[in-house]
């Protein structure tokens, strides 16, 4: 809900100049008023004559800025709103253009436009947009102009700037502000517009090895997607082996690749699987809200973990399905997998989700030509994964993305680095920065023992859960 006091900053008419020049100007009239009571030597109308001047000049500079700061709003009002007959121009001012509507997260480009109005002769204009899920952007100065061509000439304003969004998520754009300023940065007159669009983020791609598609007759046909650390590229239908496994069926290739010992399962005839369901759980056991950038960062992590599965399977020539918690089509004119990567852009852990209710709901409208692949991270519950996967179908297998791999390539600080901080400024990631509060630190401990306690939970069933 927006309050009064989250619209403050961006409503304030005065700047910092301002108040520099309202203090300026109540320390000379002080010093005049001070300096009449005082004697009439030589020194005090000198000193006076010099404060006069000072007050003049700051009188004179706040009425400047003050008329070429109001000049050019009251135009723009006059002209958009009284003289302009066209109802699309009056409800659509600030006209926002993206080159597309999804980005990989990082810097997107956006160009601002306002037709019909000049720049201020000693001035310039700026607009920030405000996003419902980051807050206010950068700003952009408009400070290009130009005259369309065709058969309505008219001048354009325009400026372009890549904004920093960093998150993956669904950005929809709430408002946008126009801001008139003058040369000095005294005043700052803005101007409120509602908007109603937006674009979304998608997770980083990570490359992988295209995989082999599944056989004929197998067990279990679904891809397996490991981490490089271990056996990339290879089929579900394998686990490790041991005591009273057949020692014919090992599988001397993976062996001499990963040097773990791997069996394949028996073969059973089931060639009527068409394609892959991909179930994320979003479940928060740990209530990582306490830890709000370290709980994003986590949630960007599995985000890019599932879009790299989701890739894989597709260059394996395989049918998926996407099963998030919100199964709405994308407001955004994309296809069908930009639909997909949509989901899971908007995809957030919450305590209130289950595990077991999510299986069971997805259970009960299962295809027998489909077979679930269900991922979850390190925040969910233990107890639940494990009746979950002791329970499932035969052919349904788990894949754990595990949060500790997104943690490890933060570096924790010695008391020398910090030693070396003190003379020498070093930017810390936002990883460092994230585990360097106490709620960060707090719940780093709690995923790496619920890690714990989940692989010794998950012990029991080596050949239904995968770990990247």
């Amino acid at each position: 809900m927006t309050t009064l006091k989250s619209k403050l900053p961006y409503l304030f008419v005065c700047k910092r100049n301002f108040f520099i020049l309202v203090l300026l100007l109540l320390a000379t009239q002080y010093m005049i008023s001070y300096l009449l009571k005082s004697s009439k030597d030589e020194l005090t109308r000198i000193m006076l004559s010099l404060n006069l001047l000072t007050l003049i000049f700051c009188l004179l500079l706040l009425v400047i800025s003050l008329i070429t700061c109001v000049v050019p709003y009251l135009i723009f009002l006059f002209k958009k709103r009284i003289l302009e007959k066209d109802p699309n121009e009056k409800r659509d001012i600030i006209k926002i253009f993206f080159d597309n509507v999804c980005y990989s997260a990082g810097f997107v480009p956006v160009t601002i436009r306002i037709e019909k109005l000049r720049l201020p002769a000693m001035g310039h204009i700026r607009v920030c947009l405000i996003f419902k899920t980051v807050g206010a952007s950068e700003d952009i100065y408009l400070n290009k102009e130009h005259r369309t061509k065709g058969r309505k000439v008219h001048t354009v304003i325009e400026g372009s700037r890549r904004i920093w969004l960093n998150n993956t998520n669904d950005h929809a754009i709430a408002c946008s502000f126009i801001y008139f300023e003058d040369m000095f940065h005294v005043f700052s007159l803005p101007y409120r517009e509602q908007e109603s669009m937006g674009i979304f983020t998608i997770p980083q791609r990570r490359e992988r090895g295209a995989v082999e598609a599944m056989p004929k007759h197998t067990e279990s046909p679904v891809v397996k997607i490991l981490d490089n650390r271990t056996v990339p590229a290879e089929l579900l239908n394998y686990k490790r082996f041991e005591a009273g496994d057949n020692p014919r069926r090992i599988i001397w290739s993976v062996y001499a690749r990963s040097r773990e010992l791997m069996v394949r399962l028996p073969d059973v005839v089931n060639p009527y699987v068409s394609h892959i369901t991909l179930i994320p759980i979003m479940q928060d056991h740990l209530n990582a809200d306490q830890a709000r950038p370290l709980r994003t960062l986590l949630l960007d992590h599995y985000k890019e973990q599932i879009r790299s599965i989701l890739d894989a399977l597709h260059r394996s020539g395989l049918t998926v399905t996407f099963r998030g918690d919100a199964q709405s089509n994308s407001p955004y004119p994309v296809g069908d997998y930009e639909t997909q990567l949509y989901r899971i852009s908007i995809l957030d852990f919450s305590s209130a989700r289950r595990a077991k209710e999510m299986l069971e709901k997805f259970m009960a409208g299962k295809s027998q030509y489909t077979v679930p692949l269900v991922l979850f991270s390190s925040l969910a519950d233990a107890a639940e994964i494990l009746q979950a996967a002791s329970h499932g179908l035969a052919d349904t297998r788990f894949v754990w993305v595990k949060s500790s791999h997104c943690m490890d390539g933060a570096k924790k600080k010695s008391s020398k680095a910090r030693a070396r901080n003190l003379l020498v400024y070093d930017v810390a990631g936002p990883m460092e920065q994230a585990l360097g509060s106490v709620n960060g630190r707090r719940l780093r401990r709690q995923i790496l023992r619920n890690e714990r306690e989940m692989t010794q939970a998950l012990s029991r069933l080596p050949s239904k859960v995968i770990e990247i």
